[in-house]
């Protein structure tokens, strides 16, 4: 839990994810605002890095604000990622295509 103002947070998550499997990338409790980013490094054998940023609001510890849900896919639509707010954080799932490596970056800074 933060309880100063200004408290500045980067977290980063790595994690392998099959298909239509997920993983949840979390940060710890507090009230604040920054942004999330989730990049796709790689879909099985197609080599492929799909990167996207979009606003995020930490409140306590329930379920994270948005500023939207993505899906990222490439160009001949073997991957589908999705992302969706989860408790402190983001879930990525990965809808389409063979395993996945994913990355996710938190951004947030914290006030009391």
């Amino acid at each position: 839990q933060y309880s100063s103002n200004g408290v500045h947070l980067k977290q980063v998550f790595e994690q392998g994810v099959g298909n239509t499997a997920s993983c949840t990338a979390q940060v710890p409790s507090g009230v604040g605002g920054g942004t999330v980013t989730v990049t796709n490094m790689h879909n099985g054998n197609t080599s492929i890095c799909t990167t996207k940023m979009f606003p995020i609001m930490i409140q306590g510890a329930g379920t994270a604000n948005l500023g939207s849900e993505i899906f990222s896919i490439n160009a001949n639509s073997a991957a589908s990622m999705s992302v969706s707010a989860a408790t402190r954080g983001v879930t990525v799932t990965n809808n389409a295509g063979a395993h996945a490596k994913v990355r996710v970056t938190f951004d947030i800074t914290y006030n009391g």
